[in-house]
């Protein structure tokens, strides 16, 4: 004869089974796309309900953000604001060279007799300016060289 299995504990399984599954999915979605550099927009939206529901629950974010980290390169921390997926990395400050610096901006167009103010003068810089003269006054420069228009 032929023996009929009940069709109940299937449909039970694919009912508890299917959204498990679809949970546990989003950590390995979220390291796939962290280590392609690509796919976050996809991840966000196939994955909303997951990512809505971790941002909402006292400590969704925490472990949403751990399993996603999980697999994912240590430098790498998901951030899941505005209920999407973003990945942002971590640069050591070692590495990080810089360079301070100041900028100068000299202006010379015009003519001098069009300011109106009368403080014409007041921004041009003399050229040969008498307190450059070396240490015997004769107008060297710190090279040695002599300013042949100092003497």
């Amino acid at each position: 004869m032929h023996d009929e299995r009940p069709l109940w504990p299937w449909i039970v399984t694919a009912l508890i089974g299917l959204p498990v599954l679809y949970i546990v999915s989003f950590g390995p979605a979220c390291w796939i796309c962290e280590r392609l550099d690509k796919g976050t927009r996809e991840v966000s939206v196939v994955y909303r309900p997951v990512i809505w529901a971790g941002n909402r629950l006292p400590l969704g974010t925490g472990l949403m953000s751990s399993y996603a980290r999980l697999g994912a390169r240590p430098q790498s921390t998901p951030d899941f604001s505005d209920d999407r997926l973003a990945w942002w990395e971590f640069i050591p400050y070692e590495l990080l060279t810089l360079t301070p610096y100041t900028t100068t901006i000299v202006c010379e167009a015009g003519d001098a007799d069009d300011d109106p103010s009368g403080a014409a003068d007041s921004n041009v810089r003399d050229p040969n300016p008498q307190s450059d003269a070396g240490p015997g006054g004769d107008g060297a420069d710190i090279g040695g060289s002599v300013d042949a228009a100092a003497r």
